[in-house]
């Protein structure tokens, strides 16, 4: 099944007709006529959509809506509600209280599956975002406060118009009207002409004519918003001028987020761009909070560097495609010489300085193809793809003179402190047979330690015959 949908109904001829318009979209429907009876079906088995009558035996969907807010469990469950009339003000307030969207009776069918299509993908999109955050995290959270808003004042809305009335009159009262209810900044764009819309500062909701003349051209822009970096996340919501319910629906199913189905309102819009503009301030923070662990998962919070759990992973893939191409690369294993006399000597906020300096000095000799991570206290990794064994001993000792022959000047030390480094480097692939991973770490580590016998402060190339190293 797609997901279960509860419906709430007190007419039987309306739960069975509604229940054979959802079945056969394989969705799961529960079918219950009043309020007690849904919350007793809700607490029993959390539905995915919600699809109700407006008016109900013991009250509204008004009422429903603000039970399912008070709820962490439901409070994100999207409410669909039936209204018996194309009521302006039965709109308002239901769309004031939290309700996804009204549809008026006798719905349309096509309207009404896409408009279930768009919610369920917004939901699942949401849960993904929240399994992913939680993932990175010791405790599993709810996705967000329901009372969790933003300030709309920094805010951006554009309003993409057919091309015989951008720049007119008739697109200037939309986003006057607006202005008027919403403190956000606003823009007018003709639907031939969106090269603004696709520029990284593009706007956080975009709302978009549908006409008769002009749907073709704005369905594709709908699908290209979707398919672009700058634009992906940005909500999109399509304002219908005398097409049919298909492209309402096609419209949906490209990717907008949601419709005004009665055709502008001023109030209608601010309601509908405010709910999806603190939507899409949560879900911003949560892919920010994403990416934020994803970081901190592989990345060495010190240096900025990458960590173990990233190298090994690239030294993977660079054996790889080292065996495709035939190309040899490296595996180098540098590390400080003495460090432990200085952070005895100078304290460890001295030592993390040189270690941060000792980063930045490496990677300013790397390559962008190459690896540079840090895999201990004072050691490093780096992974060179492409590289000969004569091209590796330069590049080595370009490390080892980027530490000894620069002293470092820390601040709040009277003198500059001296440092060297020793690297142990193994060749691997050419014309080579290609080692797994640890055995070209454990070479590169057999040679670093040569190096430290040999007196630091150099570089030994090795090999991966534990015997000859």
């Amino acid at each position: 099944m797609q997901g279960t949908i509860l419906v709430i109904d007190g007419v039987a001829t309306n739960r069975i007709m509604l229940k054979g318009q959802l079945a056969a979209a394989y969705f799961d429907v529960c079918l219950v006529q009043d309020l007690n009876a849904a919350r007793v079906a809700m607490t029993a088995n959390r539905p995915d959509l919600v699809l109700t009558a407006m008016q109900l035996p013991d009250g509204n969907a008004n009422l429903l809506k603000a039970e399912m807010r008070r709820d962490l469990d439901l409070w994100d469950v999207p409410v669909i509600a039936l209204s018996p009339s194309d009521c302006p003000k039965t709109r308002l307030h239901g769309l004031a209280a939290g309700i996804d969207d009204i549809l008026p009776l006798p719905v349309d069918d096509v309207i009404l599956q896409a408009r279930i299509r768009s919610l369920l993908r917004a939901c699942n999109r949401k849960h993904e975002l929240q399994l992913q955050r939680n993932a990175h995290q010791d405790i599993a959270l709810p996705y967000s406060d329901p009372a969790d808003f933003s300030d709309l004042h920094e805010a951006h809305i554009g309003f993409v118009m057919a091309s015989q009335h951008a720049g007119s009159s008739f697109a200037n009262p939309w986003s006057h009207d607006l202005k008027h209810l919403l403190p956000a900044r606003m823009t007018d764009h003709s639907l031939e002409d969106v090269s603004d819309l696709m520029s990284a500062s593009s706007p956080d909701v975009i709302v978009l004519e549908l006409t008769a003349n002009s749907h073709p051209l704005a369905l594709r822009l709908i699908a290209d918003l979707r398919a672009r970096a700058p634009t992906r996340h940005c909500a999109v919501i399509a304002i219908p001028n005398g097409v049919p319910s298909e492209v309402i629906a096609d419209a949906l199913d490209r990717g907008a987020h949601d419709i005004l189905h009665a055709g502008f309102s001023a109030q209608e819009l601010a309601l509908r761009v405010t709910a999806l503009l603190r939507q899409k301030r949560r879900e911003d923070r949560l892919r920010a909070t994403v990416r934020k662990s994803l970081r901190a998962a592989v990345e060495d919070p010190m240096t900025g560097l990458h960590n173990r759990r990233y190298a090994i992973p690239f030294l993977e893939r660079t054996i790889a495609h080292s065996k495709i191409s035939g190309q040899p690369f490296a595996v180098l294993i540098a590390d400080l010489d003495h460090f432990k006399q200085i952070n005895d000597r100078y304290g460890h906020p001295v030592g993390d300085k040189i270690l941060v300096e000792t980063a930045q000095r490496l990677q300013s000799l790397s390559r962008k193809n190459d690896l540079l991570a840090r895999i201990g206290g004072e050691e490093f990794m780096m992974v060179l793809p492409d590289m000969s064994p004569v091209d590796t001993a330069q590049v080595a000792a370009t490390y080892c003179e980027a530490i000894n022959n620069h002293r470092f000047e820390i601040e709040g030390q009277d003198q500059a402190i001296t440092m060297t480094i020793s690297i142990g480097a193994i060749i691997g692939g050419g014309d080579r047979e290609v080692p797994d991973t640890d055995t070209l770490i454990a070479s590169a580590d057999r040679a670093l330690y040569t190096a430290k016998n040999n007196g630091r402060n150099r570089v030994t190339l090795g090999t991966t015959d534990p015997v000859a190293a």
